[in-house]
């Protein structure tokens, strides 16, 4: 509005404030409510299901308002926050003090936007993700490389990490490995990211797109603290530095301090495994593909972590595996260690972790000041008491004596833990054992400061007078329901009923009439009322100085020491939680070559062993070679190739990012990628079929393997014509034999790609077996060398509950429509291949299905075997010899057998 003059003063200053914070809905302190008005109010009542209600604005016009109680107001912001919208507090303070702290007065006086909360900055520990980080992405295109720039603050921990991506795609990339709640753009790049942002992240959290400070781009500049920050981080380029600035200024357009972000790392670290969103989606790391949650995970398998420090480490580690031999090594070393003697050492440390509460967390708010409140600071000391558990153990098991890495290791966690022990002293002599909230309870130890100590004897000698006061009139007027009450606007007030008024003497002064009870004062109460209001005025600005400078400021000079302990608590809660995972689901340690082989015996998948009872889970064994580096997997529909191959890759995984494997006994090689293709999916709104998607998948993969990846590749090329989708078939796999030599287990129901072990050596044939009995098929989930020649298609079909006349139309179809199947190859160990005569085939199929297995002798059974073996190679004789003679001679030799 350009002009607020004709409104009331109340609503001008709102509307004023409004301006000041853009699009995010204004939470106006009035009293004790948080109020909304005009749009604010009309969108948020239905959104939080709380009344619409209107009032007078000044104009003889009304206003649509609503509002939320102060004290469960970050209950309503949280649920707004989560739906994507940013949410402002404009507090009200006193007129003589509008610098300090907030006034509870309902009166108009002084307000100001003390916060703006958005969905990817927040600090409200009711606000943020207890498992994940919550990142606040911001991206910069630069004008003259067209590179992007990425940073990602988190802002409640402090951690900033900074990087540089070559295009948009691999930007898109980085985002959804991330999943920020919220992605600063300049404007004009918004409508590229738009989809993304609708069809790319999790619809339970949305993206927020905001826009980023032009003119921190223009001109950029930092403040005191982030000029420490960058003189001590190195190869920072001037683009980069272009996008920080924009960033600091949008953190700060959102009245959040930044002091405590202190250092700036890379988008990846050092040494590790790269992974894609799409391996990511396909082998289902964080959520289900099904129902979209955590269940049905691999996370929701491997986390038991008991701490949120750990449980954000244990997530990075998960998707960012470590890819150096030493790395690996340690990790399973410090499990071997911690599984020793029953796993003693490590349940002892897991009892001393549990309850910890997210001191990482914590510990930026304590360079935000008053942000962090008494029962906070009360968490802090109990979870430093943990942390000094942590440190006698580990001293006391001998475990940190020596010059090993895992020596080392614990060494560095007893030693950070021990530096607990003076900050827990000093916050237990300051503090009282229950903390309660400033003003109101017990925060300061008695016997800590004789000031203090003082100005609380004075309060209870005043508070004991006024009870003495009160009891005195009881007996004096005969009064057994006179009570001394507080008032907003008169102070304390005695309450008296009805029934009991008439004995007052001319001492009570009528102040306020209620239904049932008249409120009277006294001069005698209104001296008494100051004597405790300046009693307990005294005490509680005594009680704020003390809790100022004695915890909050002692605690924002060890803000360092804090944020190590916290780390040292993560890595411990993750050592511990993957050694609980191998000591409750008996995981082995996997041995790590140099290339040589995959070798896993009793393989199991852990997600779907965790979902099924051990009897009923059937494990497989898989073995490759430096010579034999590809796999050819054949088999039936819901034969269990592709949890085969997400076995495979998940055991990798959790191998590489330290942690023991689901297995009998495995050997694996170091692999610098992992890749996948698995399932069928589209593009609608980026115009890409599911072919394309397909193709585009595996494209980045044939740029970007090398010798030393693991690759897993599901049915490719299903999404076109048989034709084609067969040479595409073949053309990669044979890229990956002959060029790119990259560990790949390849699943089809191409069974003409069985031709190409005879060709390309290093491709080997597996199947998954299934077995025909009384006309129905058995899948027994095990891999065998061979390859499938049947794919069992039908017999799905009716398992799925497709009608029977379907059905008899299908293989009516089939038997004299389908062509000819390919030879077998001589490593097939499957059932016999159909016959090529249409109606020998259904002679023998119809034969086969009216056979009583249970009445049949051995000897019989070979006989009939025999026979229908002799009338299949009768059969494939006659089509051959059918087909040379209608070859045209003018066709070369090789033409002649392509036909």
């Amino acid at each position: 509005m350009s002009s607020h003059s004709s409104l009331s003063p109340m609503m001008r200053q709102y509307y004023e404030l409004k301006e000041q914070v853009g699009d995010a809905l204004l939470f106006f302190r009035m009293g004790d409510f948080y109020e909304l008005f005009d749009e604010d109010a009309t969108l948020v009542a239905p959104l939080l299901s709380i009344v619409l209600t209107a009032r007078e604005k000044g104009d003889r016009t009304k206003v649509p308002f609503c509002g939320v109680p102060h004290h469960s107001y970050k209950h309503y912001m949280m649920k707004l926050l989560r739906l994507g919208y940013k949410v402002a507090l404009a507090e009200q303070f006193t007129a003589t003090d509008s610098s300090s702290r907030p006034s509870s007065s309902s009166s108009l006086m002084s307000r100001r936007v003390v916060r703006i909360h958005t969905p990817g900055c927040t600090d409200d520990a009711e606000s943020l993700l207890r498992r994940g980080p919550l990142y606040l992405a911001a991206a910069y295109e630069c004008p003259e490389s067209h590179r992007w720039i990425l940073a990602l603050c988190e802002y409640s921990t402090g951690e900033l990490r900074l990087g540089t991506t070559p295009h948009i795609e691999a930007l898109k990339e980085q985002l959804a490995l991330a999943e920020p709640r919220e992605l600063l753009l300049r404007r004009f790049q918004m409508p590229l990211f738009e989809s993304f942002a609708a069809h790319h992240l999790r619809s339970e959290l949305p993206l927020l797109l905001s826009a980023l400070p032009e003119e921190a781009l223009k001109n950029a500049s930092f403040s005191s603290q982030w000029q420490h920050l960058l003189l001590h981080s190195q190869n920072i380029s001037p683009e980069e530095k272009t996008l920080l600035s924009a960033l600091e200024a949008y953190l700060l357009s959102l009245h959040a301090p930044t002091h405590h972000i202190l250092t700036v790392r890379g988008l990846t670290e050092p040494g590790t495994m790269k992974l894609s969103n799409v391996v990511v989606r396909d082998l289902e790391l964080l959520r289900s593909l099904s129902q979209g949650s955590e269940k049905g995970s691999l996370w929701y398998v491997i986390h038991h972590c008991l701490t949120a420090m750990g449980s954000r480490q244990l997530r990075h580690r998960l998707l960012h595996p470590w890819a150096r031999h030493e790395d690996i090594e340690l990790s399973h070393q410090i499990i071997e260690l911690l599984l020793a003697a029953k796993g003693q050492l490590m349940l002892e440390l897991r009892t001393a972790l549990k309850g910890a509460v997210d001191l990482e967390r914590l510990a930026g708010r304590t360079l935000h000041g008053a942000s962090l409140t008494p029962p906070q600071a009360s968490l802090i000391r109990e979870c430093l008491s943990k942390a000094e558990s942590i440190h006698h153990i580990l001293a006391s098991s001998g475990t940190t004596e020596g010059s090993s890495g895992t020596a080392r290791f614990l060494q560095h966690i007893s030693q950070t833990c021990f530096k607990a022990q003076s900050l827990r002293a000093h916050l237990d002599e300051v503090l009282d054992e229950e903390v309660g909230t400033l003003g109101q309870d017990a925060v300061i130890r008695a016997g800590y400061h004789s000031a203090y100590d003082k100005a609380c004897r004075q309060t209870q000698k005043a508070q004991e007078h006024l009870r003495c006061y009160e009891e005195q009139l009881r007996q004096r007027y005969n009064i057994p329901s006179l009570k001394v009450r507080q008032h907003k606007t008169y102070g304390l007030l005695l309450e008296i009923t009805k029934s009991h008024t008439h004995k007052v003497g001319e001492e009570f002064q009528l102040k306020q009439t209620m239904v049932n009870a008249l409120r009277y004062t006294t001069d005698e109460l209104q001296q008494r009322a100051q004597d405790l209001s300046q009693a307990e005025e005294v005490t509680q600005e005594l009680e704020q100085q003390i809790y100022r400078q004695r915890v909050l400021d002692y605690l924002a000079r060890h803000q360092k020491t804090l944020t190590d302990i916290a780390q040292a608590l993560g890595q411990c809660d993750v050592s511990c939680c993957l050694a609980y995972l191998a000591y409750t689901r008996s995981y082995v340690r996997p041995v790590l070559n140099e290339g040589e082989r995959i070798l896993i015996r009793g393989g199991l998948h852990p997600v779907v062993a965790d979902a099924l009872p051990a009897h009923q889970y059937v494990a497989s064994s898989i073995e490759m070679n430096s010579d034999q580096r590809q796999m050819l997997i054949t088999g039936p529909n819901m034969g269990g190739k592709s949890t085969v191959m997400r076995q495979v890759a998940l055991t990798a995984l959790l191998s590489q990012m330290g942690s023991y494997v689901p297995c009998e006994h495995a050997e694996l090689p170091l692999f610098d990628a992992l890749f996948t293709r698995i399932g069928a999916s589209d593009d609608l709104a980026g115009g890409r079929s599911t072919f394309m998607v397909e193709m585009s998948e595996a494209a980045h993969i044939l740029r970007r393997s090398t010798s030393s990846s693991l690759v897993i590749l599901d049915e490719l090329g299903r999404g076109t014509s048989t034709e084609d989708g067969v040479a595409l078939a073949c053309s990669v796999l044979h890229e990956f034999a002959e060029n790119i030599h990259s560990w790949v287990l390849f699943a089809t129901h191409y069974h003409e790609l069985a031709a190409l072990s005879s060709t390309l050596s290093s491709v080997r044939l597996w199947q998954t077996e299934v077995l025909a009995q009384k006309g129905t098929m058995v899948f027994t989930y095990r891999l065998k060398e061979g390859v499938c020649s049947h794919s069992f298609g039908l017999a799905t079909a009716e398992r799925a509950g497709i009608p029977h006349s379907v059905l008899q139309r299908a293989r009516n179809h089939l038997a004299t429509h389908a062509p000819p199947r390919a030879a077998s190859s001589p490593h097939s160990t499957t059932l016999p291949a159909t016959a090529t005569a249409p109606e020998q085939a259904l002679e023998m199929w119809q034969e086969l299905k009216k056979l009583d297995t249970t009445a049949l002798s051995p000897l019989a059974a070979l006989h009939l075997v025999l026979q229908w073996q002799e009338k299949a190679q009768q059969e494939t004789s006659s089509a051959s010899v059918a087909r040379h003679s209608k070859v045209p001679q003018t066709h070369s030799a090789s033409e002649q057998s392509s036909l």
